[in-house]
């Protein structure tokens, strides 16, 4: 499997949003050679994951209009990087550590329908 990072802008506003992706290549009959998170058959935003920083806007206009300041936006991204995202690829080894993190209803997640039908799980968990 893969794991898809994607630093999208919103098209209606100053917002960010990190996509955060799991690619699974044998749900796929297609041949790729590069994949995005779009691709990814498990998916979800990493701010999602952390409870303080998911109800907050995330800016990425850096004018002297923008509710955070550059500095902020970086701590940001940097502490969900440390604290959330790496520790979990790390913990990220086989299609059976994707299956336990998905049974552990982390609440934030997209799955399409045959990553459902392979782990056995609902659309969202």
């Amino acid at each position: 499997f893969v794991i898809v990072l994607n630093l999208q802008t919103s098209p209606w506003g100053k917002e960010y949003y990190i996509n955060v992706g799991i690619y699974i290549p044998q749900l796929d009959s297609r041949k790729k050679e590069f994949i995005i998170d779009t691709d990814c058959q498990i998916g979800w935003r990493a701010y999602s994951m952390d409870e303080n920083l998911k109800k907050e806007i995330h800016e990425a206009s850096f004018t002297s209009y923008a509710t955070k300041k550059p500095l902020q936006i970086f701590e940001d991204v940097t502490m969900l990087l440390s604290t959330h995202l790496v520790p979990l690829i790390k913990n990220l080894n086989s299609l059976k550590d994707i299956d336990s993190f998905l049974k552990s209803t982390p609440g934030y997640i997209g799955v399409t329908v045959p990553a459902q039908k392979m782990f056995n799980v609902p659309a969202s968990v």
